[in-house]
């Protein structure tokens, strides 16, 4: 609101001017009588003004000024209001926009929140999925274990194995090899601590075409696949050109023959190294764990069957010998 001074701001208010400009006529007229009565209205002892003409004068200020006065008092008062409203409507545009900016922050932490919410939607999303993944794959796992271990179970009650028949237990492992873990190549090997040599038994090749052909790996040519074998170790090679233990063998056996992968477990017999059940692939692949336990036991059922052979050679020998005995 427009601040006048005190004696202003009550002049220009309302009913008051109309009192107060009313007041001040009357005073001023009092005064101007008994200030200059004669002379004002005797000019040399005649009339000069009448006091109808002070009080017509008078009576047309008062109804002409004093209804301005009241008009323009109306305009200042309306002024007055629209200029309140006005700086009340400035206040609460300012409360509005504060309140704008409040919300405005609130939309953004809100806003924040949805991408955070958002992400970690995406992200337990994505967890799910890895677990239904992990999930598929322990199901699979758990598959393969189960065949694997019902095909060990129909082979270890093979004649093959009691009987000591190597020739034919050789067979039966490589087909149960290639279907179960799907690959090109199984050979059985047998070591000569004596002759310090690897001499190939039989190999079941990519075409299933079998062969018992000799072939022989020396252990001072290979010293690192061969240290690997005596100590009881499963050797995994998902790739042969990226490993150590097979880098010697590049040259005379692994591209000459294709393979690009192999998983190799030796069997024992009487504690030391009797041989090896070779599974090669032509194309690098991970050898999976079941996979890895599944020819490890089969190299066990090896090692069976060479002590039930032995068993059978020192039954046999010891036939023999009664006899000469009686005879």
């Amino acid at each position: 609101m427009v601040n006048y001074p005190f004696v202003f701001s009550f002049l220009l208010g309302g009913k008051k001017i109309s009192i107060t400009f009313l007041g001040l006529t009357i005073g001023f007229i009092v005064i101007l009588l008994i200030s200059y009565g004669d002379k004002l209205f005797y000019d040399n002892q005649q009339p000069f003004i009448t006091r109808w003409h002070v009080i017509s004068v008078f009576t047309l200020i008062i109804s002409i000024v004093l209804p301005m006065y009241w008009f323009f008092s109306k305009l200042i008062n309306q002024k007055n209001k629209i200029y309140s409203q006005y700086i009340l409507l400035q206040e609460k545009s300012k409360q509005i926009e504060f309140q704008n900016k409040v919300i405005d922050d609130q939309l953004k932490k809100i806003n924040i929140q949805n991408v955070n919410l958002h992400d970690k939607h995406i992200d337990l999303e994505a967890a799910k999925e890895m677990l239904n993944y992990q999930m598929a794959k322990v199901e699979k796992t758990k598959s393969r274990l189960e065949r694997f271990t019902g095909t060990l179970l129909i082979l270890s009650k093979k004649e093959a194995v009691h009987n000591g028949n190597l020739n034919e237990l050789w067979q039966l492992i490589s087909r149960v090899i290639k279907r179960n873990l799907n690959i090109n190549r199984v050979s059985f090997w047998k070591y000569d601590e004596s002759k310090k040599k690897l001499s190939s038994l039989y190999i079941n090749d990519q075409d299933n075409s079998e062969s018992f052909e000799k072939i022989e790996l020396i252990e001072n040519e290979f010293p690192e696949y061969f240290q690997a074998l005596k100590d009881e170790k499963l050797i995994v090679v998902d790739d042969v050109f990226d490993s150590e233990v097979t880098r010697s063998l590049l040259v005379p056996y692994m591209i000459p023959n294709e393979i690009k992968s192999m998983l190799d477990s030796p069997f024992f017999i009487d504690n030391s190294l009797g041989g090896v059940i070779c599974c090669e692939n032509l194309r690098t692949r991970m050898w999976q764990p079941e996979e890895r336990f599944f020819v490890n036991s089969l190299s066990d059922l090896i090692t069976v069957a060479y002590k039930a052979k032995q068993r059978d050679i020192y039954q046999k020998e010891l036939l023999k010998r009664k006899r000469r005995l009686r005879s």
